[in-house]
């Protein structure tokens, strides 16, 4: 028996997040220090259709999660009240799990968490690469300096993000990662497990 957890479009839209935060991660770095010269323009440019594409990704996501066909607005509502009681269960001092739905509360809250900080990441990168436009009023005010470090410590934040989120997955919920490829999860019929297992101690 399979129930479907993740649809197309979500599945499209979370792997082609991973990739391009691969992309801009790896250009990122590439042109805060560059370790192979004559290499530059090309990442530049990489690192600006990726971030480009990964903002039309994000607006289509969210917009998808309300109005789609498989809208699942609702399987990110914050619930703040059963956050300590999750956070309880990380720590090893409790064996409950707090989960309504696909997330538990600090899924729901680090998701929310990564969504407005890409949007913000997305902005500084605006204000590093046009200085004198639209986000200019940013420069001015910050300082290209200082919105280069709030970049740099937004990528390490995603990084950091990333391998969290594959240890708890795959340490927590092995299956879910499966899920996001395949969306659909195998569930074990009750009803023949345990006829299985009549038979077998009958014998």
């Amino acid at each position: 028996m399979t129930t479907t957890t993740h649809h197309w479009p979500q599945r499209t839209a979370h792997l082609l997040n991973l990739l391009l935060m691969l992309v801009l991660a790896g250009t990122g770095f590439y042109i805060h220090r560059p370790l192979v010269g004559g290499l530059m323009g090309l990442a530049r440019y990489a690192h600006i259709v990726a971030a480009f594409v990964l903002l039309v990704n994000l607006a289509w996501r969210i917009y998808y999660a309300f109005l789609g066909q498989y809208k699942d607005a609702r399987e990110f509502k914050p619930q703040l009240q059963a956050l300590p009681r999750q956070i309880r269960y990380y720590l090893f001092l409790s064996n409950h799990e707090v989960k309504q739905g696909l997330y538990n509360p600090l899924q729901r809250l680090a998701y929310l968490g990564v969504i407005i900080l890409l949007i913000l990441q997305g902005i500084l990168g605006f204000a590093l690469g046009w200085p004198q436009g639209i986000m200019g009023f940013l420069a001015n005010g910050l300082g290209l300096a200082e919105i280069r470090a709030l970049h740099y410590l937004f990528t390490w934040f995603f990084i950091t993000f990333v391998i969290i989120h594959l240890y708890l997955v795959l340490t927590e919920t092995p299956q879910a990662f499966l899920e996001m490829f395949w969306g659909e999860r195998r569930e074990r019929n009750k009803t023949s497990a345990a006829t299985r297992s009549s038979t077998t101690t009958s014998k």
